[in-house]
């Protein structure tokens, strides 16, 4: 009678349950609806619908883009870690608890747990879509940075695009990563005892193969990281754009960073087909000190003790490139400047006599 009762009270619960969750349902689709139905009268009404079909358009295009390029790598992660894990793996006591826990909704967490994921991506992604219309609808400014040699629009319309991608591969990469060792560790394809950590060859070459995609995304975003000083906070004598620190000492470093990551993920290959993690690991090393070497030390003292005692004479020429840059900006750059004498026809007191 016991748990006849509970089981009982459920099932009375449950139209009323039903009942409120369609009724909530439907007078928030109402709203909704409402909302946007007056939107699109309003925009119609000034003869600007398409702008606000363009807008939405937009923001369900990247929604779509962002569900998808999360749901599908990271399902798909888990599901190999799953499918490939040891049959006949010992487990500790612990581990078999946590999987006779999870064991009865294995499947619905490995859809649910990349769907959510995939949601929350899209959201972010929907926001997206003013950057990426820009970039679609691009157009050369006609003038050139006196650094690269690069049209301006690229980094107006380019540059933040291609950021924006590398980062969100990145991300995509490091969940999936995590996703994998996840399943691994919790099937035991992933032991660790006492100081030694075991890896199955799937998991190793799966991990590894990763590796090698996130390390060359690095080896990309560094290497636009280079052109992004040319749009950023100097961090010197200048405000904004690139100073004598940025040109001499922060681009050479992120290209080397950037050959140093793409290094890394050789060496990430070499590790998926000879299995040992050594080559790897001090890859990954190397990669983490050198940025902090190259990218904030060197730098750091570039300005601290060549350009902060002389930084009248060093900046000098990147201050003139930032004055012509502002005079093709605001359509300036034509002005001839003349002196003349000037001449005046006042008298004594004539302020006097017109107070």
């Amino acid at each position: 009678m016991s748990q006849a009762a509970p089981q009982l009270f459920d099932r009375r619960r449950l139209p009323l349950i039903i009942t409120v969750a369609i009724l909530a349902a439907v007078l928030g689709g109402f709203f909704l609806f409402s909302s946007l139905y007056t939107e699109v009268l309003w925009f119609d009404q000034v003869g600007y619908l398409e702008v606000l079909l363009t807008t939405w358009g937009g923001a369900v295009a990247m929604f779509l883009i962002g569900f998808v390029t999360m749901f599908i790598p990271v399902w798909l992660s888990i599901n190999l870690a799953y499918r490939f894990r040891p049959v006949y793996a010992q487990l500790s006591n612990e581990l078999n608890r946590y999987r006779e826990i999870i064991d009865p909704i294995r499947r619905v967490a490995m859809l649910g747990i990349p769907a959510l994921l995939g949601l929350f991506s899209g959201l972010g992604s929907a926001n997206t879509w003013p950057q990426f219309l820009l970039w679609m609808n691009r157009e050369p400014f006609g003038t050139v940075d006196p650094e690269f040699g690069l049209d301006v629009g690229f980094y107006i319309f380019e540059l933040p695009v291609f950021s924006s991608v590398i980062a969100y591969v990145s991300t995509i990469l490091l969940l999936s990563a995590v996703g994998a060792a996840a399943t691994g560790f919790l099937y035991g394809a992933i032991s660790i005892t006492g100081r030694e950590v075991r890896i199955s060859r799937s998991v190793r070459v799966q991990l590894s193969i990763i590796g090698v995609f996130y390390f060359a995304a690095q080896g990309v975003n560094l290497w636009l990281q280079q052109y992004e000083a040319i749009v950023s906070a100097s961090s010197g004598f200048l405000a904004f754009g690139a100073g004598y620190t940025e040109v001499n000492a922060t681009i050479p470093a992120r290209a080397i960073m950037a050959g140093i990551a793409v290094l890394v993920a050789l060496l990430f290959l070499v590790t998926a087909i000879v299995g040992r993690w050594r080559l790897a690991v001090v890859g990954t090393a190397l990669y983490i000190v050198s940025g902090l070497v190259l990218g904030l030390g060197y730098p750091g003292l570039i300005q601290r003790f060549q350009v902060d005692p002389s930084a009248r004479t060093l900046e000098a020429q990147f201050i003139e490139r930032n004055i012509d840059a502002t005079r093709d900006a605001y359509g300036v750059a034509d002005i001839v400047e003349i002196n003349y004498e000037a001449s005046t026809d006042t008298s004594a007191g004539a302020l006097r006599e017109d107070a």
